[in-house]
């Protein structure tokens, strides 16, 4: 673990993870420490289940169903933050900017202070829950795909499409040659075969459904009754947003993208292209489980730094 210190003045650019960074014993280093412990309290009282007992010791099965996935990614990179960042932001103020990849948004949006720590679990629940219904409803899935262009995934999901196999889309632009693209279930072999095919490699995610794409379509009235109710207010740091990959200007744009988001492409690597545009002279710390966005940030440039303060 480094010192809040050394971490906040060294690295002012502040990345969240998304779904699929979980593990079991998330948090199990920073567990016994009073503010991970006052936030674990709060969020077991929010959400009616113990939260941090999930974390450490699973059952893996149940940590990675959507509806308890993404409240625990939000708490633990919360946790991970609080731990790294509290004193400086209050102090002197050398984080700059923050944002999150998918879930990693509201992650985001709640640590710069938009909406408070149990309003935006109460949004992160509903999130989940209206998710993995529609996950449950239509069964479909997330596949990372590298070594195409942008125009030959394209190419590949209109051959889907017209194959009969249902909506293909790619879901999350990451890299140069690296995309993940959600299709129907019955057509994963299919897509699969496309790929491979065209010289692609390709991955099926570990994930309950094709998030970001037409397949969450049943998840957006719920959503944004939520989100229209949420107490929003303009965050305390700069963040950006998954949907435009540009900084967040009024409340009112906040809440109509991150409805939006659930089912539009995540352009993760605008995010970064802009994030690094602003702040030339910042390095970047990635705080949560896991090691995703750094991986994605080098490939995107590998001159500038990032630390992973990871849970």
């Amino acid at each position: 673990m480094h010192r809040s210190s050394i971490l906040i003045r060294c690295y002012s650019c502040m990345l969240f993870p998304g779904q699929g960074a979980q593990y079991v014993g998330m948090t199990s280093r920073i567990q016994d420490l009073p503010a991970v412990r006052s936030l674990f309290k709060q969020a077991n009282e929010t959400l009616g289940y113990d939260l941090q007992s999930l974390c450490l010791t699973g059952p893996e099965s149940k940590l990675q169903e959507t509806r308890y996935c993404q409240p625990a990614i939000v708490v633990a990179s919360l946790a991970a933050a609080s731990v790294a960042a509290k004193d400086d932001i209050d102090n002197d103020g050398s984080l700059q900017a923050v944002a999150g990849l998918s879930i990693g948004e509201l992650t985001a949006l709640i640590f710069a202070g938009a909406i408070s720590f149990e309003a935006g679990l109460q949004l992160v629940a509903v999130r989940a829950a209206a998710m993995q219904m529609a996950s449950d409803k239509i069964s479909s899935r997330l596949l990372r795909v590298t070594g195409l262009d942008k125009e030959q995934i394209e190419n590949v999901c209109t051959v889907v499409k017209q194959s009969g196999y249902g909506d293909c889309s790619i879901t999350n632009k990451l890299f140069p040659r690296g995309f993940i693209i959600g299709s129907s279930t019955r057509a994963v072999d299919f897509v699969s075969n496309c790929i491979q095919e065209r010289g692609g490699s390709i991955k099926v995610l570990a994930l309950s459904g094709a998030f970001h794409s037409l397949y969450m379509s049943p998840a957006t009235e719920q959503f944004a009754v939520a989100v229209n109710k949420a107490p929003l207010q303009l965050p305390k740091l700069p963040v950006y947003s998954n949907v435009t990959g540009k900084l967040y200007s009024s409340v009112e744009e906040i809440r109509t993208l991150l409805v939006k988001q659930l089912t539009s492409c995540v352009v993760w690597d605008t995010v970064m292209e802009n994030m690094m545009k602003d702040y030339p002279q910042c390095s970047f710390v990635e705080c949560g489980p896991g090691r995703q966005l750094n991986y994605i940030l080098k490939r995107l440039n590998k001159r500038v730094k990032c630390i992973n303060y990871t849970v």
